[in-house]
């Protein structure tokens, strides 16, 4: 693999197989989640909103990863797939 190669697959957490999304990207996502919710991951197929999120947290929640990935993610994609577990399979779909 090329240095620029290389150097791409750093700099893009997304660029993985597991899921969709690279191991590192599902941590981040899983770690920030937990993290906001104040929630561990065995909660994952509970809807955000029923773990205690708002939408102001929602919106904090996807500035943060918007951040940390270095991508743009839809504040909707969160109302649309509230679980932990569908929003990360969403994810892959859309990063």
């Amino acid at each position: 693999m090329s240095d620029s190669a290389e150097r791409v697959e750093e700099h893009d957490p997304l660029n993985g197989t597991e899921g969709g999304l690279s191991a590192e990207a599902r941590r981040v996502v899983t770690e920030r989640w937990c993290a906001i919710l104040q929630q561990g991951e065995e909660t994952e197929d509970y809807t955000f909103f029923e773990l205690g999120g708002t939408s102001v947290v929602a919106s904090q929640l996807i500035l943060q990863l918007s951040r940390e990935l270095d991508c743009r993610i839809p504040l909707s994609a969160l109302f649309e797939h509230p679980t932990l577990r569908e929003f990360r399979d969403h994810l892959a779909t859309i990063l």
